[in-house]
């Protein structure tokens, strides 16, 4: 069988971005190999909350990876989409080492996330997932947890919905009482608009040609890469100094030199765009 020739990605977006952050790639081999060096190692927990924290902050240095792949193709706003979510499970992760009691609730909400896929999927598909054993276990486990979910949904009636989310703040309210609303905006609420269909998202995408002819603009987003890949990075130096200084890990003197790196990385940047240098 023949091998088709198909490459994968924008081999001139890739050297456009060598070309203009060559200072953060140099120093990308170090950044990875801290972060294998503070996040790979297993953990003696102490309960629920080092669990979720672990985990959420090791999901965090995956975000980051993927959000070089796509920058550094060239797909700045796809790279925007997923900073979202990197930055709240930042968020959470530092919310729930605050508030250990929230840890459970973050845990209990995935049943609810759980019975509502298995529901989904036997009305629109006809498919139970889930064998009928462990459909009455999710069912028991639903009913004894619900109650913390449930919200009034009719003051006159009493009805009540299933709460959105497993935390009664929403994610600007979180990212405040840890101290991070500096970075909301750039690395939630834009990424947002551009995640969901919205007009915003059409923004630098459309292109006028004439007075009745709309072209889309299918190139490289290099701007959007460029300040994209700058806050994951800052993200990403926050996450490890989080995770070191909760699980004890006594990497102090790394955590100041990735700080340090981070900061010669962009010092070229406008102070209008840099992410600056929150601390949590």
């Amino acid at each position: 069988m023949t091998v088709p020739k198909v490459f994968y990605g924008r081999m001139k977006a890739q050297a456009a971005f060598s070309s203009r952050n060559g200072m953060f790639l140099d120093h990308v081999p170090f950044l990875h190999g801290s972060a294998e060096k503070i996040l790979l190692p297993g953990i003696t927990t102490d309960g629920s909350a080092d669990g979720v924290i672990y985990v959420l902050n090791r999901m965090i240095a995956e975000d980051f990876m993927e959000i070089l792949l796509l920058a550094g193709n060239g797909y700045g706003v796809g790279a925007q989409r997923l900073l979202r979510g990197l930055f709240e499970r930042l968020v959470a992760s530092v919310y729930v080492e605050q508030e250990p009691t929230q840890a459970m609730r973050f845990i209990d909400f995935g049943v609810i996330q759980r019975r509502k896929y298995m529901n989904h999927k036997r009305e629109l598909h006809g498919v139970d997932v889930l064998q009928s054993d462990d459909r009455r276990a999710l069912e028991d486990e639903y009913q004894r947890i619900k109650g913390q979910f449930e919200e009034i949904y009719c003051k006159g009636c009493g009805s009540t919905k299933m709460a959105p989310s497993w935390s009664p703040l929403d994610t600007l309210a979180m990212a405040r009482q840890v101290k991070l609303e500096g970075l909301y905006v750039d690395c939630f609420f834009e990424p947002t608009m551009q995640l969901h269909n919205t007009v915003w998202a059409f923004g630098g995408r459309v292109k006028e040609r004439g007075e009745s002819t709309l072209v889309f603009d299918e190139g490289p987003q290099p701007e959007v890469a460029d300040r994209t890949i700058r806050l994951a990075h800052t993200c990403l130096v926050l996450t490890l100094d989080h995770h070191n200084d909760h699980f004890k890990l006594g990497h102090k003197a790394l955590i100041d030199k990735l700080q340090v790196d981070l900061k010669h990385c962009w010092e070229s940047m406008s102070p209008k765009t840099s992410p600056g240098s929150p601390t949590i």
